[in-house]
Order: structure tokens, then C-alpha cells, then sequence
């Protein structure tokens, strides 16, 4: 790993490359785990369609948690630490707690509610943000004939409201507190979009951060912010790790067009006792890629007030530790 020199400038992506043997892995035998969340008690949680998520300890144990979603995309918790998990195949969301799995919103506006991508919790209590990455009935043909039918959702106490749309496929999101923006990646434009949060929780106009694409054919899935205020993200076809830096230059940090390391890479989380260690989802490996990277993530909201998942959940098959 080669990394940048850090002043008081912060960290420059500019000098800094990963390889392959930056690279350990966590976990076994995890189906599809799209979705990765760090927990302040060093616990990661994953996608998993074994179960609704996978649970790996601070020990290095490993559970399965939760039932009743047919196909777990990504996931956030509430103050409670209980899931709430976008279910691709059923386009709903569902809330899973100690009572089981309950579908918490499953149409928008009197019609079907889209492809209900990716959730996020939101700074304020029962709030989340939702990606709906298209309208039509087969994911497939949004992405191979691109169209700006996606759209962004707030969902608080129930309800949701639209506050973003036009779109492109829109998948991860991410919050950066410092400047009060939403951050999410268009997939099939291969860019990056932002907006500043109003203090009712409406957006203010998207713009583009960075390049767009951010080179050619591009497909942008996974997106984190360090505390410095760089952009990293995940890239499906060369399998590859970016940053954007503030002033919105792109920088390659590692690809693996081959797959032999990353296998289509999704979600970015930041965590470990510094918050420097990367963890990466994907779509088709069964372990968590993971690196160290020279600068923290910007703490999520459920790191700051130290949210664990609820033990009531149903688990089942423990192995590891």
C-alpha cells in the first residue's frame, strides 16, 4: 500500500494505491452481501440471503440474523437496532424486530413503489432516505438502456415524501454532516450526485460532483465519506475502489478487472476502533473484502450514538470465534 502524505491539508488520494495484499477478508459462506454496516462494538453487519443479515463479531463469530425477506438488498437500523431492510425481489421495505418481518412501505402515491434500492438512516430519529434506482419492472433493461427514472424518498414515521428525481439509477447514499449534503451515486450515469438537506428534510437542487462518468463506461454502485470530505466509491466493471476528492478530481486507488481480489464490488463502510478499516460488499463473493485506508470515515449516525443490533431478532447458526 502506498499512502499519501498527510499535513493539515488532510489526506491527498492523489498518492495513494492499493494491492492486492492490501486486501484480508471476513466471514464465510455470507450469499449476496451487497450491504455492509460497521457497528461502534466492532461488530460488522452484511446482506445476507441465507438470512436477512450476517453477523460477525468483535470475536470473529458469526451468526445469521433475521427471516421473513426474500431478497435483502441493504439495510439500516433504527435507534433501536432493529433492521430495516429494502427487499429487492418484493420491492418493499420491511422491518424486522423481535415480532419478525413486517412490510413498512410497499407503494408510493397509490402505485407500485419502483425498485426500492438503498437505505439510509437519516439524522433524525425513525427517519430514513430511500433510493428507488427505476420504475420499470425488470432492473436489467434500466441498466442497459439508461433513463433518469430513478428517484429519492424520505421515509419518517411511515410516511414517505419525494424529494429527489430524474435520476439515474440511483443506488448508495451517504450524509456528509460537516456540510449538511446528501451524496449518492447515479449508477448508470457512472457520477456522483449531491444536494444540501433543508431543514425540513427536503432537498435543494442536485448537482454533479466530479466527473461524469467518472470514465467511460462506468457502472458507480457503493459510496463512503472520510472526514476530510473525499468521495470513495465502488465501480462493477473494473472492479474498483475511487475517491473524489472536495474539489472533484477522480482518483483510480485500486481495480481488479480480472476479479481475482474484488469480485463486483458494492458498498463502502468505514470502521474498526480508528474508523480507518474499509470493509466492501459485493454481489458475488461470500467473504467481506477489507483494507486499511490513512484517514477515518465520517462517523455515521448510528456509530455516534452507538447503536447495536437488537438481540431479539431471530438468529440461528453461530460458527467461528
Amino acid at each position: 500500500m502506498t499512502e499519501a502524505a498527510t499535513g493539515e491539508a488532510g489526506f491527498d488520494p492523489a498518492g495513494f494505491r492499493l494491492t492486492q495484499g492490501d486486501f484480508t477478508f471476513l466471514g464465510e459462506d455470507i450469499q449476496r452481501p451487497e450491504c455492509v454496516v460497521a457497528l461502534s462494538d466492532g461488530s460488522i453487519l452484511a446482506s445476507d440471503c441465507h438470512a436477512v443479515v450476517a453477523r460477525i463479531g468483535a470475536d470473529g463469530r458469526q451468526e445469521r440474523v433475521g427471516d421473513g425477506v426474500e431478497l435483502p438488498n441493504t439495510f439500516a437500523l433504527d435507534g433501536e437496532g432493529n433492521l430495516f431492510v429494502t427487499d429487492l425481489e418484493r420491492r418493499t421495505v420491511v422491518k424486522c424486530d423481535e415480532a419478525g418481518a413486517s412490510v413498512v412501505l410497499d407503494a408510493f402515491e397509490g402505485g407500485p413503489i419502483g425498485a426500492v434500492n438503498y437505505i439510509l438512516g437519516g439524522e433524525a430519529p425513525g427517519e430514513f432516505w430511500l433510493t428507488v434506482s427505476t420504475q420499470l419492472p425488470n432492473l436489467w433493461d434500466a441498466i442497459s438502456e439508461p433513463r433518469p427514472d430513478g428517484r429519492i424518498l424520505r421515509l419518517e414515521g411511515g410516511n414517505a415524501r419525494l424529494v429527489a428525481d430524474g435520476l439515474y439509477f440511483p443506488n448508495a447514499m451517504q450524509i456528509n454532516t460537516e456540510t449538511r449534503e446528501l451524496y449518492v451515486a447515479e449508477t448508470t450515469a457512472g457520477a456522483v450526485a449531491r444536494a444540501k438537506i433543508n431543514e425540513d428534510g427536503t432537498l435543494g437542487p442536485m448537482e454533479r460532483f466530479g466527473p461524469e462518468p467518472v470514465y467511460e463506461g462506468a457502472f458507480l454502485d457503493g459510496l463512503a465519506i472520510d472526514v476530510d470530505g473525499n468521495v470513495w466509491l465502488t465501480e462493477l466493471a473494473r472492479n474498483a475502489i475511487l475517491v473524489i476528492d472536495p474539489a472533484g478530481h477522480m482518483h483510480t486507488v485500486f481495480e481488479d478487472p480480472e476479479g481475482e481480489t474484488l469480485k463486483k464490488p458494492t458498498d463502502l463502510a468505514f470502521g474498526g476502533p480508528d474508523g480507518r478499516t474499509v470493509f466492501v460488499g459485493s454481489l458475488k463473493m461470500k467473504t467481506i473484502p477489507r483494507f486499511r485506508a490513512p484517514v477515518a470515515g465520517m462517523p455515521q449516525w448510528h456509530q455516534r450514538r452507538q447503536v447495536t443490533l437488537n438481540t431479539g431478532i431471530e438468529r440461528s447458526e453461530m460458527t467461528g470465534g
